[in-house]
């Protein structure tokens, strides 16, 4: 365009690089193949139900952060999330420590009263459980089974452990 945008399958693309996508189609924008040629990964954009964004990998999916680029010989450095192709995700800790974090709860402040859920849903007929920080007046810590086997309506509390220490078993009043 006369503004410098490049568009691909758009008249009118609003970004430096557009990609549109042709209708009645779900997965067919940016597609990434090995020196055979054989399509190994596509980023695109579902359209059909829900816009969502799809990355889909014949492989593991990695995540690299606070890393170097690589080059066409060298991986970036800095793994950070790894999936893997059977369905494993792993969250890696520092190089120098070995030390992973996963925070649970309110984005971009650490100290907010934000509440943090862990879920484990089961869909073949056992009952589901969560673990639940913050969320209360007390901050407690909460360990809650579903109510109804294979969902994820957690109204049986299980453990509570209260800010001050008191740990109960079956009760939320320790």
């Amino acid at each position: 365009t006369t503004g410098g945008n490049l568009g691909i399958a758009t008249t009118s693309p609003g970004r430096r690089f557009a990609i549109g996508n042709l209708a009645g189609y779900v997965n067919n924008q940016i597609s990434l193949q090995d020196g055979a040629g054989t399509e190994r990964a596509t980023i695109s954009v579902e359209t059909t139900v829900a816009n969502d964004l799809l990355i889909a990998a014949t492989a593991n999916l990695r995540f690299f952060t606070g890393s170097t680029i690589g080059n066409t010989t060298t991986l970036p450095t800095n793994e950070r999330i790894r999936i893997s192709a059977g369905g494993t995700t792993t969250i890696m800790g520092s190089a120098t420590t070995g030390h992973s974090s996963l925070r649970l709860g309110s984005v971009g402040d650490a100290t907010a009263n934000g509440t943090g859920d862990l879920y484990f849903i089961n869909s073949n007929g056992y009952p589901s459980w969560r673990i639940r920080a913050g969320g209360s007046s007390t901050g407690a810590l909460l360990i809650s089974q579903s109510a109804t086997y294979g969902s994820d309506n957690f109204t049986n509390d299980r453990v509570t452990i209260l800010n001050g220490g008191n740990v109960g078993i079956g009760t939320t009043s320790p």
